[in-house]
């Protein structure tokens, strides 16, 4: 019965969810094209790097979908596949019997099946938020390989907020180019000279590995993969996968055609999308003629920000928010995402309020010297944000920056718990050291877990040298070593020196009594064992290790 009624479904019914309905919509809203040229997956970074609202329509064969965007963010997404249609979800889990399916109404509805078992009390409103979650990274799962077939974006088609279901989007994108094989990952780099440069990302907490923070660092100028290998010493098979996680996210710049350019971006951002109760028949315009004003069926008017430099500001509440501002966005009264248009709209508001010259009754008190200060402040930082690569260089600046303050916090935190004191943590010198010693680790660290710990030893031997109190620098500097015979009796001493520097570190223990296992020296292993079940005897794997050696 249901697979009857599942091909009367995809015969009879469209797959948009029953709340929306796109108008009929000029060619000014839309942008499409092949998936050979840009595949999903860079569509959705453009979408959303671009900040745009609207609908992505990717199709494949008989597969179709489409993904929600609110603001460059993924909010949700619908697919005609069986697989991704609510009702088979909750069938496949066990949520719910196929007698209870098909005792509801129109069951092939998503919106209309949840809402008829959340009436019955089978399910609450939270448990479906979650459940459509799954099923929307599901469908982006599903989607987000395909090269081959047609897209569509219409600016126009959005959907209700009452069903958006953020998605992380940034971590899709990651967790595909890390998956992608290396035969495809190279066809996508097919020039050879194509050159790679850093650009800016309007986020400050995308957390990049060490690997990615390093080529970035490294990225001053425009390079080629090869180029980029001899830069940071990474084989071009490693480099190529790093660019292009770093390309499908935002962070790089590459010399291939965007399926967006900037002037369409701009059109769609800058026009005025109204919303409307009810459908309107649209009027039909070409694509050259640009409209006043388009409506939407349902969402949020794309142009519409708040303007922080409010007629009513006082000049202390001016002045206070300058000289407390952090960033140039911070100087302006803007967020890090806001167009130039507002932007602009800002300084020249700020601008003619508090110019100087209108306060020169003040010339020569200390107010007047803040005033002028200040209105140098707003200029510097409009005159960076105004230029597209001016603000692009400062954006990755600010976040380097930020990513190190919030990095020195945790480090100073981290070495008040191990007892370091005052003096030595406001030494900018030596923090300086203890900071270059954890960029140090945190690199060799990674590539040890990578299984790599012939990369890992210069770093890891680097960050024991600027940081010799440190006991995990050495237990980890001795993992590493102990992966060659010849390093073997260092690599002991080594994780010894974390034991001594740390006495009630079970983990620096427990590391020492893996490495005598791991070359064949038992009953050295059984004797660190039993020292550390006199301090830990109710420690698990102490246990359950001196039994394995003692049978």
């Amino acid at each position: 019965m249901l697979n009857f009624l599942w091909s009367w479904f995809n015969v009879h019914r469209p797959i948009r969810p029953k709340k929306m309905v796109t108008p009929q919509v000029s060619t000014y809203f839309e942008v499409s094209g092949q998936l050979q040229q840009h595949p999903v997956c860079e569509l959705l970074n453009e979408v959303s790097t671009a900040g745009l609202s609207g609908a992505l329509r990717v199709e494949r064969g008989q597969h179709k979908s489409i993904i929600y965007f609110n603001d460059g963010k993924l909010v949700y997404s619908v697919s005609n596949a069986r697989q991704h249609r609510l009702f088979d979800l909750l069938l496949r889990s066990g949520q719910i019997t196929k007698e209870q399916v098909t005792a509801y109404k129109d069951f092939t509805n998503d919106q209309l099946l949840a809402a008829q078992l959340i009436e019955k009390g089978i399910f609450d409103k939270q448990t479906f938020r979650h459940i459509f979650g799954q099923q929307m990274r599901e469908i982006i799962s599903f989607v987000i390989g395909w090269d081959t077939g047609e897209w569509t974006f219409n600016a126009l088609a959005r959907i209700k907020e009452d069903v958006w279901q953020e998605t992380d989007l940034s971590k899709v994108l990651l967790d595909f180019s890390k998956n992608i094989s290396g035969s495809r990952l190279s066809a996508k780099f097919y020039n050879k000279a194509e050159v790679f440069s850093v650009v800016g990302k309007n986020s400050t907490n995308v957390i990049l590995s060490s690997q990615e923070f390093f080529i970035l660092s490294r990225l001053d100028q425009p390079s080629s993969v090869a180029d980029i290998s001899l830069l940071t010493g990474f084989n071009e098979a490693d480099v190529s996968g790093i660019i292009y996680a770093l390309w499908i996210r935002g962070f790089v710049r590459r010399g291939k055609e965007p399926a967006f350019s900037e002037e369409k971006i701009g059109d769609i951002l800058s026009a005025e999308i109204k919303l409307k109760d009810a459908p309107k028949k649209a009027q039909q315009k070409t694509g050259a003629e640009k409209p006043a004003a388009a409506e939407a069926e349902s969402g949020t008017d794309a142009a519409e920000e708040e303007i922080k430099a409010e007629a009513g500001m006082t000049v202390d509440q001016y002045l206070l928010q300058v000289e407390k501002a952090e960033t140039f966005y911070d100087v302006l009264g803007v967020e890090l995402s806001t167009d130039l248009a507002i932007i602009k709209t800002n300084y020249f508001a700020l601008a003619k309020k508090f110019h100087p010259d209108k306060y020169h009754t003040e010339a020569g008190s200390k107010m007047h010297q803040r005033i002028q200060h200040a209105f140098t402040q707003i200029a510097q930082a409009y005159e960076t944000l105004k230029d597209k690569e001016a603000r692009e260089v400062y954006n990755f600046k600010m976040r380097r920056q930020l990513e190190r303050l919030k990095k020195r916090e945790e480090l100073i935190a981290e070495m008040k718990a191990q007892g370091t004191s005052d003096a030595v943590l406001s030494n900018e010198a030596e923090l300086a050291k203890l900071e270059q010693a954890r960029e140090e680790f945190d690199y060799g660290f990674d590539c040890l877990m990578n299984r790599n710990p012939a990369a890992a030893l210069p770093f890891l031997a680097r960050a024991v040298g600027l940081a010799p109190k440190q006991a995990r620098y050495h237990a980890y500097y001795g993992k590493a070593l102990s992966h060659s015979i010849k390093n073997r009796h260092q690599a002991e001493q080594e994780i010894i020196a974390a034991t001594k520097i740390e006495p009630g570190n079970t983990a620096h223990r427990l590391m020492l009594i893996e490495f005598y296992i791991d070359v064949n020296m038992p009953k050295r292993a059984e004797g660190e064992l039993k020292k550390l079940l006199i301090k830990d005897p109710s420690n698990e794997d102490a246990k359950t290790l001196l039994e394995s050696l003692q049978n």
